[in-house]
């Protein structure tokens, strides 16, 4: 990854991720023991620690408005728009009460580090080039929001690596639906001007927009259908262009 190269900041990248490695160990051995919730803690407190080390580190300027919206506890898919690399450190930095792992996409198992510090998040990776891979992973997504914990996706597949937003994959809502969670929705501006838009990190301020949650899983077909087009409107009517 082209960040990764980018010295001094990949450099502080790498290291606060080699940091959240360390406590791989501890996260298998809380998870060996049956001790979910244990793991989860420690998955929680060094994800928040790794994102707010780094927003430190790199002097990145934060604005988090509708902290209220978030609720104390999980269960909930967050469902955010997908600008840049940075929008996982966006997510959590504000979003610290619970633990939530995250819908990775499958070409970052080649990186051993990276692998290692998703494999023990809660995360899952996507083959988004197989559709059969791919419903598995959702259908295991599914079963992850059922158990109780919290998942975080961004609908678009990919980064903008701009202002506007691409597509939203209506298919992301099947979480929800499935599984009867709730869906936070998140609004992330200027991202992709951190590395993105240069191709070299460069600070810039940010937004990150939370709004009040949607309990989409208890609607009714009907219902469903146009809270898709509300929610995805929401997002994107959230962003700014800063």
């Amino acid at each position: 990854m082209n960040i990764f190269k980018n010295a001094p900041a990949g450099l502080k990248v790498y290291d606060e991720i080699n940091k959240y490695n360390k406590l791989a160990p501890k996260i298998d051995a809380a998870i060996d023991a049956g001790d979910i919730e244990a793991a989860r803690e420690i998955m929680r407190v060094g994800m928040n620690n790794f994102a707010d080390n780094l927003v430190k580190r790199l002097k990145i300027d934060y604005t988090i408005e509708g902290k209220e919206n978030i609720p104390d506890n999980g269960p909930l898919l967050i469902m955010a728009n997908h600008q840049g690399y940075f929008d996982l450190v966006a997510l959590y930095h504000a979003i610290q009460n619970f633990h939530f792992g995250m819908i990775a996409k499958n070409e970052l198992k080649r990186f051993k580090f990276l692998r290692t510090a998703i494999e023990h998040t809660g995360s899952i990776f996507i083959n988004r080039g197989n559709s059969r891979d791919a419903l598995k992973t959702i259908n295991e997504a599914i079963e992850i929001l059922k158990s109780g914990d919290s998942i975080g996706i961004f609908p678009e597949g990919t980064r903008s690596k701009s202002y506007e937003t691409g597509e939203f994959k209506k298919a992301s809502f099947k979480l929800s639906e499935k599984s009867k969670v709730p869906i936070l929705p998140v609004s992330i501006s200027g991202s992709y001007r951190l590395f993105e838009e240069t191709g070299s990190f460069k600070r810039s301020p940010q937004l990150i927009r939370i709004h009040p949650v949607v309990n989409y899983g208890e609607l009714s077909k009907t219902e469903k259908s146009a809270a898709q087009d509300e929610i995805i409107n929401t997002i994107r009517n959230g962003i700014e262009d800063i």
